[in-house]
């Protein structure tokens, strides 16, 4: 794997950035409850340097965002993302090195964001349970996912002993 810097150049204390194929950004986090602002801090440089790419006129098919949409879409990212890590975090298990993974692209006009653990719960590729408490104020996370989302999935590989769930939400790309 290749170091991939974010846009300061620094990486905070307790994540890792890794570049992977394609491409997919991958942000190895640590398994507590750090990890969701760390995901958040990440997502926004990104999307940040994204936006400053795309002011400069950059030629990258990618970088032509709707600078109007670009923070209601942030924000639905960075629920999204928080919602994936923070289930990672409670229900998964970290994997050898301690962490989850979360991963992020922009492609074609949409941000697909991905979460791995090392849990495995065939019960989980199900999808959605029933809601719970409407009193609770938890369990409300994946509901929230689905409504924000134009699709996402869940897979469980026994073979690896892992989950992972993918998201993909509408991007800000320029209409034509």
């Amino acid at each position: 794997m290749v170091e991939r810097p974010m846009s300061s150049g620094v990486e905070p204390a307790g994540w890792s950035v890794v570049s992977a194929a394609g491409d997919w950004v991958d942000l190895d986090l640590p398994h507590g409850a750090e990890a969701v602002p760390l995901a958040r801090k990440a997502l926004r440089e990104a999307f940040a340097a994204r936006m400053a790419a795309a002011a400069e006129g950059a030629a990258d098919q990618e970088c032509a965002l709707d600078v109007g949409r670009a923070e209601d879409v942030l924000q639905d990212v960075l629920i999204v993302a928080g919602e994936l890590v923070i289930n990672a975090v409670d229900h998964g298990r970290p994997g050898v090195l301690g962490t989850v993974r979360l991963s992020w692209r922009s492609h074609e006009g949409r941000v697909y964001l991905r979460m791995t653990d090392a849990g495995y719960d065939p019960a989980f590729s199900q999808g959605l349970r029933e809601r719970g408490d409407p009193a609770s104020i938890r369990g409300r996370g994946l509901f929230m996912v689905d409504a924000i989302c134009e699709q996402w999935s869940v897979a469980s590989d026994p073979a690896t002993a892992t989950t992972q769930v993918t998201a993909c939400l509408a991007g800000c790309a320029r209409r034509s």
